[in-house]
């Protein structure tokens, strides 16, 4: 297989180039917003969670997932981009760069699911829910790696039971509750979805067909050519050129689930959030 750079000609696509920088340079304030807003007034939803989950705070949670969806298009930003003096350069190839954006998706959901229930005891539970899930995946790496678990894992479940009754949670075991698949997530906070191109579902699931280097999602993203003489009964080899227009439109729908995140954090970081126990 050969890869070659081809200049883009399309005056659409470079359209489309010129969103994609124009994207990536807005991401930038989100990151100040979300440093803006991080103090928790008194209170607010989120001071009410800190008091009855300190242990497991709701707000330090939800903070890390949206600087690691931020942080994922940083690096695509790195990676996709190249400046001098009087021009940005955008190049892209058929890989590689969705699998960055699917990251960015997993932490949104993730953070906006967290924060999703008005009430207060339904984002307490959910936080409860992933640290289960965390406990489950760090003991598995743990495994992986030769190294006794099972002690380990028994405290941190135990840790996770004894938070959860001191909060009030004595009726509710998160140890045998599941945790929601991420498609599940995805379609619960569909509703917050301003003018879709697709839902964030079909996003995710095309951006993880790109991470796992599944062919349909070749397919479905980019432009085809059939390589002359090439073809050999029903075969042929086909020149893939990426493309820019799918490109943006994910990168457009992975900022609005950011966005949704940052702004659902701030309500609740602020005195004047709605607070339901």
């Amino acid at each position: 297989m050969r890869f070659e750079e081809l200049p883009e000609v399309d005056p659409t696509e470079v359209r489309f180039s010129q969103w994609i920088v124009g994207m990536l340079e807005a991401s930038r304030s989100y990151s100040q917003f979300l440093d803006n807003e991080t103090a928790i007034q008194h209170g607010s939803g989120f001071e009410t969670d800190n008091f009855r989950l300190p242990s497991f705070r709701v707000p330090d949670y939800a903070s890390t997932q949206i600087n690691v969806a931020l942080g994922c298009i940083e690096a695509l930003e790195m990676m996709i981009t190249r400046e001098n003096d009087v021009s940005v350069e955008v190049r892209i190839s058929p890989y590689g760069q969705f699998a960055l954006i699917r990251n960015a998706l997993d932490a949104a959901v993730t953070c906006l699911w967290m924060l999703d229930p008005v009430s207060n005891t339904g984002r307490l539970k959910r936080r409860l829910l992933l640290e289960v899930d965390e406990t489950y995946k760090a003991a598995a790496m743990k495994a992986s790696q030769g190294q006794p678990v099972a002690e380990w894992k028994k405290q941190k479940r135990a840790r996770i039971r004894e938070v959860a009754n001191q909060a009030g949670l004595t009726a509710w075991n998160p140890l045998k509750a599941d945790l929601d698949t991420t498609s599940k997530m995805l379609r619960s906070i569909e509703r917050h979805h301003v003018d879709p191109v697709m839902p964030w579902l079909a996003w995710w699931q095309l951006a993880s067909g790109h991470a796992h280097g599944k062919s349909w999602a070749t397919l479905a993203s980019h432009d085809r050519e059939e390589i002359d003489g090439s073809r050999d009964g029903d075969s042929a080899t086909y020149r893939v050129t990426a493309n820019f227009g799918v490109l943006a439109g994910m990168l457009l729908e992975t900022m609005k689930l950011i966005r949704c995140a940052l702004e659902r954090y701030q309500m609740l970081a602020r005195t004047n959030g709605t607070i339901r126990q």
